[in-house]
């Protein structure tokens, strides 16, 4: 086999074949058993890599921080999932939703409204097309809402994005139980 690229024809579309170079597609076996558990893991270490936050958490409550809490802070929280098998009897297709708690903690809402914004922007970008660990099918990964909290109190402001990532089951009987 030739370690040349391959350059198409340029009778085929462009958007038909992947850019050389371009990075490969992390592959995944679903009978190795990925869980939920490896999908929040790997949230919660893009969220991490970006740098933008003081503290990632994984399902935990604002409340609990206090008036000494740093900012911005990030809390990845799981919300349900569902299984169905519309292309496939075999093989089950699992989404998961989940919502990424944003706190930004500033005098100025002005101020605070840019920044929380910004992080929504650097989390969507983190997340949407993320195959999260390589289990995770990259196109159905997508942070689709967000809806800011009203309770909030000054000087705090919160923002909560719905977001869902999917994956698959090799079959009914093969959930990944260790």
């Amino acid at each position: 086999m030739s370690s040349l690229p391959y350059n198409a024809p340029t009778f085929f579309s462009t958007s038909y074949f992947a850019p050389v170079g371009s990075p490969p597609v992390a592959t995944f076996d679903p009978s190795t058993g990925y869980r939920d558990s490896d999908a929040f893991d790997a949230i919660v270490s893009a969220l991490e890599a970006t740098g933008e936050f003081a503290a990632v958490t994984l399902a935990d409550n604002f409340a609990r921080c206090g008036a000494g809490a740093p900012s911005p802070l990030a809390s990845v929280n799981p919300v349900g999932w569902e299984e169905f098998d519309e292309t496939d009897p075999t093989t089950l297709v699992r989404r998961v939703d989940f919502v990424v708690a944003l706190q930004v903690r500033e005098d100025d809402f002005s101020a605070a409204f840019k920044e929380i914004d910004r992080l929504a922007s650097i989390v969507q970008d983190a997340l949407d097309g993320s195959n999260l660990g390589g289990g995770c099918l990259p196109g159905l990964t997508l942070v689709r809402r967000g809806r800011f909290d009203r309770e909030a109190r000054h000087p705090e402001m919160r923002l909560q994005l719905a977001g869902e990532f999917s994956y698959l089951v090799a079959n009914q009987s093969n959930h990944n139980v260790s």
